[in-house]
């Protein structure tokens, strides 16, 4: 399905009946919609520039008066002399004064029961389009005559949208998604809210992985707006449900940061561009470590998802507190996991989860170890630990 403005202005492109003002016509046909122009005077597709005489002004620059059109004039005469010599369309000379030197901008499809139909056969019933240059139509045949008003199809095929590619509306879709979602905050929200609805309900469900990929990773890397990001997913999960397993899959594909045992580069660096991707990640993982609580809260993630979380990262911690030369990683962790447990127990009343009495005893554990036996641990580290415990009951 296409998005809603354009759909807008091929519908009204397609319009038989309609009477514009030549300012409105020459602009939509100014529109840059890659289109493609037919000309029915050589059977021939060919690229075109819309220019504003291709509108109104081309028919009311036609030298024939309108009454030749009713009366087959000799000037019809001779364009459809002209078409049958040429292998044009005779009908065409017969029914417009100059039909055949004007251009439609129009895109075609193959019918799927004679996709190998030459263009001469595929151009027997032309469309008409008002403020393409067309004239008047012929008159409709009289109500219960038994005669049905022209397709406006061509015979063989049907108009399509001029937007090619299903690949280029994701990425158009997903682009505008994105300078909203720049912009994004308090002021706003309700404005982006109602964008992003109006784009769910318009049918469109390729982009949604990556829509929603983006949302956490602008949740991620924007820390402030963490629990304004996560009151969108829940407003949005509430009218479109489906949404809640896309969050599901992208839980599980970032819950990997918190897998990393290694390589995290050191502040004494010479790669001054390794170290700056190491800092972007490390914002990142405490970023996310935020968002992924504050969905939580909000009973947007498996009730199980927290404690699987945590059990990764003290995994992580267990395989790092004897390598001194990746301290840094363990401050990242240790920092991830005081972000994750301080907003939930803001949020939660007691009693506490059983993972997080568990999480208590296992932070004790490492208090108690000799620092001579986990120099991974700095005295940064061990201080932020000690915030997590006294944020628990004990």
């Amino acid at each position: 399905m296409l998005p809603a403005n354009v759909a807008a202005v091929l519908r009204i492109r397609d319009r038989t009946d309609l009477v514009c003002p030549e300012e409105i016509l020459s602009r939509l046909d100014s529109l840059k919609i890659g289109k493609i122009v037919y000309s029915y005077k050589t059977g021939t597709a060919s690229p075109v520039t819309p220019t504003p005489t291709n509108g109104m002004s081309a028919w009311r620059n036609n030298t024939k008066p309108s009454r030749d059109f009713a009366a087959g004039g000799g000037g019809h005469n001779r364009h459809a002399h002209n078409e049958s010599r040429h292998g044009g369309d005779s009908r065409q000379g017969a029914w417009s004064g100059g039909w055949s030197n004007s251009q439609m901008s129009i895109r075609r499809v193959p019918s799927e029961t004679n996709s190998f139909s030459s263009p001469s056969e595929e151009t027997s019933s032309p469309s008409f389009r008002r403020f393409r240059g067309s004239p008047t139509p012929p008159a409709a045949a009289p109500h219960g005559s038994g005669d049905h008003a022209p397709s406006p199809y061509p015979a063989g095929g049907r108009y399509v949208s001029s937007i090619v590619s299903d690949k280029k509306v994701e990425d158009r879709i997903i682009g505008h998604i994105r300078s909203k979602l720049n912009k994004f905050s308090a002021n706003n929200y309700d404005a982006v809210k109602s964008f992003l609805e109006q784009i769910m309900s318009s049918g469109e469900t390729e982009f949604i992985s990556e829509f929603m990929d983006l949302l956490f990773t602008k949740a991620a890397s924007e820390e402030a707006y963490c629990e304004l990001y996560a009151r969108l997913l829940l407003e949005l999960t509430d009218k479109f449900p489906h949404l809640r397993t896309e969050i599901k899959a992208i839980y599980e594909n970032f819950i990997g940061i918190f897998m990393e045992a290694r390589d995290v580069v050191d502040q004494s660096t010479s790669d001054y561009k390794k170290f700056l991707e190491a800092q972007e990640k490390k914002k990142f993982r405490k970023g996310y470590s935020h968002f992924l609580a504050e969905i939580y809260n909000k009973g947007l993630l498996p009730v199980d998802a927290i404690e699987t979380t945590i059990t990764i990262i003290i995994s992580s911690l267990g395989k790092l507190e004897q390598d001194a030369s990746n301290t840094l990683l363990v401050e990242e962790y240790v920092v991830s996991l005081t972000k994750i447990v301080l907003t939930i127990t803001e949020a939660k009343t007691a009693p506490i989860p059983p993972y997080l009495v568990n999480l208590v005893d296992k932070l004790n554990t490492i208090l108690k170890k000799p620092k001579a036996e986990t120099p991974g641990y700095t005295s940064k580290a061990r201080f932020s630990i000690m915030d997590i415990v006294d944020a628990l009951p004990n």
